[in-house]
């Protein structure tokens, strides 16, 4: 996943089905939102939250998963998949 400065969202890899995605973060609240398309919308179940293996939960509101996403975090885990931080 690279999150470009405009808002986009590219996957690479076999992921490029998600396309078109966006992101947006909120520094104050920490929260990562992020919008893909092409997902099975039945395969957005997510574990707890822990601040290093965050897990983006699904807000059938805005249709995205959000996560709280802090220093500390070393991957983000949605749609049965770990994403790693470089």
């Amino acid at each position: 996943m690279v999150f470009n400065a405009d808002g986009k969202l590219t996957f690479v890899g076999g992921f490029k089905k998600f396309h078109p995605a966006t992101w947006k973060y909120d520094a104050k609240t920490q929260k990562l939102q992020i919008k893909i398309s092409n997902y099975d919308k039945s395969d957005n179940e997510c574990g707890d939250y822990n601040e290093e293996y965050s897990c983006l939960l699904y807000n059938s509101k805005t249709d995205s998963f959000e996560s709280k996403w802090t220093e500390k975090t070393k991957s983000l885990s949605f749609l049965g998949w770990n994403f790693l931080r470089k």
